[in-house]
């Protein structure tokens, strides 16, 4: 027991992980249609970026969103997501070929994961400084760019949803850097439980609040939990 609560610690304190791959995508139109949905466009079929790149106040230079209400914006400037869940994507649907950039993410990321990851936490890429603020949601988009319907739902269930970035100092970043955990203000508002708020049903009222009051939430997250504690 105690072994196994140390590899717990010893994962929860994780401190430096390598930006393994960065991503950027433009806007595309989406052809598939059906009886059910319409043909739609997206910026979720990425890129690798092979150079230095600019991440600035609104995302990573070259990263477009064509939904501006539900995308982007200081709280969800970049998307990350950890590299070790390809592995299991790719053993839970062997016909499809899940790799970086896959779920739409511009930061691949090794050695963190959303129970590793606290909402506030603060790491730096060189001279680039971001901050956690909310978990992704999986919208019925990621499921179109994969043709798997039931996919976005899979997610909140398993929790392996990535994590938003708002940045707190402009730099330049590429692929291979460390990215390194400096500050930790929230550390019982891991990114894992911030999941579990949201998509609990029935829900949990007094967790709702506990999450809305975190400062380095979202404003997204922090309204709708806000709205249904009320």
């Amino acid at each position: 027991m105690q072994q196994i609560q140390h590899l717990i610690w010893r994962h929860y304190n994780m401190t430096h992980g390598t930006i393994l791959s960065i991503q950027t995508g433009q806007i595309q139109d989406f052809d598939v249609a059906s009886e059910t949905t319409d043909a739609w466009t997206s910026a979720i079929r990425k890129t690798k970026v092979l150079d230095a790149v600019h991440v600035g106040w609104t995302g990573i230079a070259g990263d477009e969103q064509a939904d501006r209400v539900n995308h982007g914006g200081p709280d969800k400037a970049v998307l990350a997501y950890a590299s070790k869940h390809y592995e299991a994507w790719n053993a839970e649907f062997p016909d499809i070929n899940f790799e970086a950039g896959g779920f739409g993410e511009n930061l691949t990321i090794s050695d963190f994961d959303e129970s590793a990851c606290c909402i506030g936490d603060n790491f730096c890429i060189g001279d680039c400084v971001l901050q956690i603020t909310q978990p992704r949601q999986p919208c019925w988009k990621l499921s179109g760019r994969w043709q798997l319907p039931k996919l976005a739902v899979i997610v909140q269930q398993n929790g392996r949803t990535g994590w938003y970035f708002r940045v707190l100092q402009e730099g330049v970043i590429e692929a291979g850097m460390d990215i390194k955990l400096v500050d930790r203000p929230h550390p019982d508002v891991s990114v894992a439980w911030a999941n579990s708020v949201m998509y609990a049903r029935p829900r949990r009222h007094t967790d709702d609040r506990k999450l809305a009051a975190c400062p380095a939430l979202s404003e997204a997250w922090r309204a709708s939990l806000e709205q249904r504690a009320r």
